[in-house]
């Protein structure tokens, strides 16, 4: 979850022109709190109920392969439309 995170500052840094950043930079941090909040509450319920450590482990896990598809996503998209933006317009 923190590589999640960490990846996440690293990659929010292109989203946003310079006069915006930290802005832009606080608040996704701020609404990273959110599951800096429910991941620990969550853990909790399924002790609670009675999940096995492996079942809520493996909870855990497809949180932070969503965390890393959307990352590796936002990658993927921005590498693409940057080079869209620098690629020349074709003339015939």
């Amino acid at each position: 979850m923190q590589g999640a995170f960490t990846g996440m500052m690293i990659t929010i840094v292109r989203f946003y022109p310079p006069e915006l950043r930290s802005t832009g930079t606080g608040f996704v941090i701020g609404f990273g709190r959110i599951g800096a909040v429910l991941g620990p509450y969550l853990g909790g319920v399924l002790m609670a109920i009675g999940w096995e450590r492996q079942a809520f482990y493996a909870v855990f896990a497809a949180c932070a392969l969503i965390g890393a598809f959307a990352i590796w996503s936002l990658v993927k998209d921005t590498a693409k439309n940057n080079a869209d933006a620098g690629a020349s317009p074709q003339t015939h």
